[in-house]
């Protein structure tokens, strides 16, 4: 196993990098993945860089257990700008004889390709198919301790927001087109069964609180849902509260989340206008305190918590750091569809109702 790996990385630093154009991607998650319709039976699945480790916990037909491996690179299909999936194809290898749980080291035995070969299409972060033995399964990352897809948004969020030159290099956001946001969520609110559930919380009054406050919960809050049909996730946050005199200005995200990261678009519009029109820019996002930390202030987290005090608002629009008021040009619904998969356009309604019920909170 070690001198095929090292034949691999080998292989792979003697190959002359490509100039690629900027497209949509996802990456799959590492971790234990599954069928669920098949319990007892994993799949770890390892990625670095280009090149993907798996090992399957299985059984031999007398039902004792046992677990072989798979070790090679990945390979990406496009449509278009589109990430259309991520493959992987290899041989299954085994390891017999190797040491107990509780015994001296004794070295495996290594064959390769004693049960034939294995494929995995990847659609997305956390699912796929799987072939192998004449059958195709689908499986998915296992997410046990954070919920379902809605449930697993709780926790906090570092989001990177591309305003990136579109060949006018005549706006503001030329030398610094990027800018950075941060999202806690930390109430699950259950609705009735013909709407989905929302996730909600706010922009957090400083990036190391890790919480709401109760002045962030009153000028930027947000609130997010599933989209069940599609499988996108769309948060809206309130950038800047309305007054007498101005509009309050909204973020809506419209995104692809895995467990721990997700990829997407943002639309910045203000209160008297449509959302869903654009223009749009590229986010990703990653999860940086886990729902423990938002909730407990005890739990994995990337930053030390503030201590649970108040504050005040604050922030300022980002379309107003623009010299003249207006935003760079940025994607399309057309260009967010090709190159991302997601109908901004299918999704505007219940973008309108999430900005609503933002603006009926209380204070």
């Amino acid at each position: 196993m070690i001198r095929r790996l090292l034949l691999l990385v080998l292989v792979s630093l003697f190959v002359a990098p490509a100039a690629h154009a900027a497209k949509a991607r996802f990456t799959p998650e590492s971790g234990l993945w599954w069928n669920p319709a098949e319990s007892g039976r994993g799949y770890v699945i390892d990625i670095q860089d280009e090149t993907m480790q798996l090992l399957f916990f299985a059984y031999r037909p007398d039902g004792s257990s046992t677990f072989y491996m798979s070790v090679g690179r990945m390979t990406y299909r496009y449509s278009g700008d589109l990430l259309a999936e991520v493959s992987y194809t290899g041989t299954i290898d085994s390891n017999e004889g190797g040491q107990c749980l509780s015994c001296p080291y004794r070295p495996p035995v290594y064959t390769p390709n004693t049960q034939g070969q294995v494929r995995i299409n990847f659609t997305s972060e956390t699912t796929a198919t799987m072939s192998f033995a004449g059958r195709t399964i689908p499986i998915e990352r296992i997410a046990a301790a954070l919920g379902n897809r809605t449930e697993r948004m709780m926790g906090e969020w570092r989001v990177l927001i591309d305003f990136y030159n579109r060949g006018n290099g005549s706006y503001a956001f030329r030398d610094y087109p990027y800018f950075g946001d941060v999202l806690v969520v930390d109430r699950i609110e259950r609705r009735l069964p013909a709407r989905p559930d929302l996730f909600v919380g706010c922009r957090p009054t400083q990036s190391t609180d890790g919480y709401c406050r109760a002045a962030a919960r009153a000028n930027h809050d947000l609130a997010g849902f599933l989209d069940a049909n599609t499988g996108e996730h769309v948060i809206v946050v309130k950038d800047v509260p309305g007054t007498a005199f101005s509009d309050a200005v909204y973020l809506a995200y419209y995104v692809e989340a895995g467990t721990s990261n997700f990829d997407g678009v943002v639309d910045i519009y203000e209160e008297d206008e449509t959302p869903g029109r654009g223009p749009f820019y590229p986010v990703s996002g990653f999860r940086s305190a886990s729902r423990s930390f938002v909730l407990t202030g005890n739990g994995p987290s990337s930053v030390d918590g503030d201590p649970k005090s108040g504050g005040s608002a604050g922030g300022v629009s980002l379309a107003a750091r623009a010299d003249d008021g207006t935003l760079p040009p940025g994607l399309t619904a057309a260009e967010v569809r090709e190159r991302y998969g997601i109908d901004v356009a299918a999704l505007q309604p219940e973008v309108e109702k999430l900005a609503r019920e933002l603006a009926a909170r209380p204070d």
